[in-house]
């Protein structure tokens, strides 16, 4: 068999064989998926019983459609007449093979395999269908985000018992015969009656978890006649006696399914599946969560800009707007260009806080003012760059909290105003005293002349000229205008 082609599948190697025949590896040549095909053997094609048999698993899992219920391709006939089944190709393991790791299986696990089996079957039972043949091999886990353990896939409904149209023309099982795996069949089924309901796929079901709870079935002995008996005649032992993390509500649950008689087990299998879901403590295991970012610029990149970076001082604020420190548009950006500007925004702020508390001091005391530094601006004072004529519009400045801002036109980048304390005290200051106007001189004269020299160092400050006596009463018209504390010029009327 190995490279002919079925249905343009190609036969590449063989998975497994049986009794009834064998199971090859198929795959498309062109779209590279991949297929299982099971192959009667060629000295049981003769016999219409077994054909009927091998047609059933066609015909059921095509009228049922569940996801726990294995997808059949195609059926048909090869050249030599031998009926075959295309099947999905599984990758996973069966529940038997996952008992031969771990005996007994955690109960979360147990009860996941348990409720999706139920749901396959109650889908299976809606269409008449009954089983017949439940077993560890026939449950396969397949890999599913939703099923931490995998997702259950029902397999091989072979000699499961087909009603109305779905029984097709074939033979029937005889009265009396016994086809099945005896550590899993009902008390009915062991004693051959014909007519098996889906109370004894409950039944096979109990047997199963059971096994996947204790680590061994119920009923085992060497010979399979023992078996049968066994299953006709014994009550099953305590679960709690062989597993204490079984509770006792789970114990119930299983033994009501391991009852001998078929009307004192539960009614439907989808009133055991409601049983296992309404378990106290049981939830169906939760998906796995996705991978996170690895690392957090990760999340910040696709976020909104971060509010602006505010650097506050005992005696003003300096605000850095976002598109200042932004470099590249992204959250990350915007962190990196924070750690870049925190030292000149520190030096701009130190100048202009500075600038503000010279020009407060020189209008209270004839003693030179101090320039005042925030301790935390250690590196030196690099000189500013050009500003713009004082005609030329002011730059941008970013409004403080404070409802009167000052703006600072030597700062060469956005700087807040001075807190309004320091405001306050510049307009409470008379307009009418020889020192005010001094004062609001040496203001003009400085934006006059930021441009081109920093503010002046403490040492090289001179004191303010004497005021003039207190005899003269001429107004001082020379100049006969001044500025108020929003840098705005204005005519003295008293001059005119």
């Amino acid at each position: 068999m190995i490279g002919e082609r079925i249905n343009n599948y190609e036969i590449v190697s063989v998975l497994g064989e049986g009794g009834m025949g064998s199971v090859f590896l198929a795959e498309h040549p062109f779209m590279g998926r991949k297929a299982a095909i099971k192959v009667l053997r060629p000295d049981l094609a003769r016999d219409t019983g077994l054909v009927e048999r091998f047609m059933n698993e066609a015909r059921a899992a095509n009228a049922i459609r569940h996801p726990n219920i294995i997808d059949i391709i195609d059926v048909g006939r090869l050249a030599n007449g031998v009926p075959y089944l295309m099947m999905e190709y599984l990758e996973g393991e069966s529940v038997k093979d996952r008992l031969d790791r771990q005996r007994p299986m955690p109960v979360g696990e147990a009860l996941d395999v348990a409720e999706q089996t139920a749901s396959a079957l109650a889908a299976a039972h809606e269409k008449t269908i009954v089983h017949r043949d439940l077993k560890p091999d026939n449950l396969y886990l397949i890999p599913d985000r939703a099923h931490p353990l995998g997702r259950i896939k029902v397999l091989d409904f072979g000699i499961a018992k087909l009603r109305g149209e779905l029984s097709g023309s074939g033979a029937r099982t005889q009265t009396g015969s016994i086809m099945g795996t005896p550590p899993y069949m009902s008390p009915e089924q062991c004693r051959g009656v014909d007519e098996l309901d889906h109370r004894t796929d409950i039944y096979a079901l109990g047997i199963i978890l059971y096994e996947m709870l204790t680590g061994a079935p119920p009923f085992v002995s060497p010979g399979w006649g023992e078996v049968v008996h066994m299953h006709i005649t014994e009550t099953p032992s305590p679960l709690r006696a062989k597993n204490p993390a079984v509770s006792p509500e789970l114990e119930r649950l299983v033994l009501k399914a391991l009852a001998k008689k078929p009307a004192d087990r539960w009614s439907s299998m989808g009133e055991l599946e409601a049983a296992l879901r309404a378990l106290p403590g049981h939830t169906t295991l939760p998906p796995a969560k996705p991978a996170r970012a690895s690392a957090p610029s990760a999340a910040r990149s696709s976020a909104a800009p971060s509010p602006p970076t505010t650097l506050r001082s005992a005696t003003g604020q300096v605000t850095a707007a976002p598109e200042a420190l932004a470099d590249g548009g992204g959250g990350a950006g915007i962190q990196s260009g924070r750690s870049r500007m925190r030292l000149p925004a520190l030096v701009i702020g130190g100048l202009a806080v500075g600038g503000i508390a010279f020009a407060v001091v020189s209008r209270r005391t004839p003693e030179p003012a101090a320039l005042v530094v925030p301790a935390s601006t250690s590196a030196p004072v690099p000189a500013p760059a050009a500003a713009p004529a004082p005609a030329a519009a002011p730059a941008p400045v970013v409004p403080p909290p404070a409802p009167t801002p000052v703006a600072i036109p030597a700062a060469p980048a956005p700087v807040a105003p001075p807190t309004r304390p320091a405001a306050d005290a510049v307009r409470a200051a008379p307009a009418t005293t020889p020192a005010k106007k001094k004062a609001v001189s040496s203001k003009a004269s400085r934006k006059a002349g930021a441009s081109e020299t920093p503010p002046a160092a403490p040492a090289e400050t001179s004191p303010p000229p004497a005021p003039p006596p207190a005899a003269a009463k001429k107004p001082d018209c020379n100049p006969n205008y001044y500025f108020d504390a929003q840098a705005r010029k204005h005519f003295k009327p008293e001059c005119f």
